[in-house]
């Protein structure tokens, strides 16, 4: 009977040395899988960033565009002033 119990009870501890490193193993699963999804979301939010930024961008073009050609109009028309103002004046 001792050299049962004494059997029994060497089986218990190698069943618990393998659940625990079991549960390690799945702890360090998981804490991979818990970093990839926050990489995962790091990635959406720098893409919306991204994306936010971009459109940001394009209005401003838009925006330097219409500017410069107001300007050229504003170009033409000091130009079109100064030549008049250079012209003989009919009187």
């Amino acid at each position: 009977m001792r050299e049962e119990n004494k059997d029994l009870r060497q089986k218990y501890a190698q069943l618990q040395r393998v659940r625990i490193s079991s549960l390690k193993n799945l702890l360090h699963i998981l804490q991979q899988t818990t970093a990839q999804d926050d990489e995962k979301e790091e990635v959406k939010h720098i893409e919306r960033e991204v994306d936010r930024l971009r459109k940001i961008y394009d209005e401003l073009k838009v925006k330097s565009i219409r500017f410069k050609k107001e300007l050229d109009i504003m170009k033409d028309s000091i130009k079109d002033l100064e030549l008049d103002s250079q012209r003989p004046h009919m009187v």
